[in-house]
C-alpha cells in the first residue's frame, strides 16, 4: 500500500492550493480530437492530451440570462492512457486562429462516469474552470489517478463577453499527465470534491429572505480519508461558511466571505493543511455544511443564495465506483446532457 511518509509538507500545501480548484462550477454538435504529446527525455516526460469542441457562433450580447447563454453539446471520450492527471488549463480561439479572453468562458466540467462523488451518488467531478480560473498545475508529487479506458463526460458554457460578433469559436481544454508505465515511486493519489448545501437533486442556488438567514445540508462520505485543503463560493452577501462533523461536535472548518461595499463576495478564503494537521474525514461520521447570508434588501432575492464547499482527499482504500443506476446520477447525467439529447448526435 502506499504510504505518504516521502511527501513534504510544503508539498501537501501546494498538492492543496492547486486541487482546491477542481472541487469547485450550442448550436451544434459537439464533436471531440485528442492529441497526445511529450516534452523532454521520455523517462520524465510531462505528457499532455487535449480535447477540442465543436466551433459555435457568440452574437453579440450582454444581458443574456443563465438559461440563454450558449452551451456547447456535451463531449464523450475514454482516458487514452493509465497515469495521474498533474494539470489542465483552457484556449478559446475564433475561425481565424485569434485567442479570445477567457472570461468569454462561462464554465466548464470535466467528470468520470466510472467514479462517484465523495458525498453523493453523481459521476467525478475530476476538473472545472471558470473565467477566473487560472491554469492548473499540481507537483510532480501528487496527481488524480486515470485509469485507461475510464468514459469522460465534458460540458461547458459560453458567454461573450466582448460587445462584438465572434464566429467560429472553439473551446480546447489541455491536459498535462505523467504515465503509469515506468514509475518507480508513483504520486500520491488525491480526489477533489465538492458539496452544495441544496439537495443533490435541485438547483445549488435558493432564494435569499431579507436579513440573515442559514441553510445547511448533512453530508456523509462515501470513504474515509484524510483532507488536504479546502475552499467554496458563496453569492453575493454571503458571509461565511462552515464545515462540522455532527458525530464529535467539531468544526473541521470555518471562513469568513471577504466583500466590498456592495456586498459582492470578493473571495472565501481556502486553507491548506500539513501532513501534521490533516482533519481526518470518516465515512462513519455525519457532517453538516453551513452556509449563511446576510441580505440588507428587504426583499426576497429569488435565486439568490448559494453555497458551495470544494476540496481535495487523499484516501488509503480504492475510491468508489459509480451506481449508474441511482436517480441522482440518471438525473444529474440528464441535466448535464439536456443539449446532446436536444441536438440527437451525441451517444456515450
Amino acid at each position: 500500500m502506499m504510504t505518504r511518509s516521502w511527501v513534504s509538507s510544503r508539498t501537501g500545501a501546494s498538492v492543496a492550493r492547486h486541487v482546491i480548484v477542481l472541487g469547485i462550477c450550442a448550436s451544434q454538435a459537439g464533436c471531440m480530437a485528442m492529441r497526445l504529446s511529450s516534452r523532454g527525455p521520455p523517462e520524465r516526460a510531462m505528457r499532455e492530451f487535449e480535447i477540442e469542441f465543436a466551433a459555435v457562433d457568440l452574437p453579440a450580447s450582454s444581458d443574456l440570462g443563465y438559461n440563454d447563454q450558449p452551451t456547447l453539446t456535451p463531449v464523450w471520450t475514454t482516458v487514452p492512457v493509465s497515469g495521474w492527471l498533474h494539470g489542465w488549463d483552457y484556449r478559446l480561439l475564433t475561425a481565424d486562429g485569434d485567442s479570445l479572453p477567457r472570461s468569454v468562458l462561462h464554465h466548464l466540467k470535466v467528470m468520470s462516469l466510472s467514479h462517484r462523488e465523495l458525498f453523493n451518488p453523481l459521476m467525478l467531478h475530476v476538473a472545472g474552470a471558470g473565467g477566473e480560473t487560472k491554469p492548473v498545475v499540481l507537483p510532480k508529487e501528487a496527481g488524480y489517478p486515470l485509469q485507461e479506458g475510464d468514459t469522460l463526460l465534458v460540458t461547458a458554457m459560453l458567454h461573450n463577453t466582448t460587445g462584438r460578433d465572434l464566429s467560429g469559436v472553439q473551446l480546447h481544454i489541455e491536459f498535462q499527465y505523467s504515465p503509469a508505465r515506468g514509475s518507480w515511486r508513483p504520486p500520491l493519489a488525491v480526489y477533489p470534491f465538492f458539496a452544495h448545501v441544496t439537495p443533490t437533486m435541485s438547483d445549488p442556488s435558493y432564494d435569499l429572505p431579507p436579513g440573515r438567514s442559514e441553510k445547511s445540508i448533512d453530508l456523509h462520505p462515501a470513504v474515509s480519508g484524510d483532507i488536504l485543503g479546502l475552499g467554496g463560493h458563496l453569492h453575493r452577501f454571503g458571509v461565511l461558511l462552515r464545515l462540522e462533523d455532527l458525530t464529535t461536535g467539531e468544526v473541521i472548518w470555518e471562513k469568513e466571505a471577504e466583500r466590498n461595499e456592495e456586498g459582492e463576495i470578493l473571495e472565501v478564503p481556502y486553507d491548506r493543511f500539513v501532513w501534521s494537521s490533516l482533519p481526518t474525514m470518516r465515512s462513519d461520521h455525519t457532517y453538516r455544511l453551513t452556509a449563511i447570508h446576510d441580505n440588507p434588501t428587504g426583499d426576497t432575492i429569488y435565486g439568490g443564495g448559494m453555497g458551495t464547499l470544494g476540496g481535495a482527499i487523499y484516501v488509503r482504500e480504492p475510491w468508489p465506483e459509480v451506481d449508474r443506476k441511482a436517480a441522482e446520477y440518471v438525473w444529474y447525467l440528464d441535466r448535464e446532457t439536456s443539449a446532446a439529447h436536444h441536438q440527437g448526435h451525441v451517444h456515450p
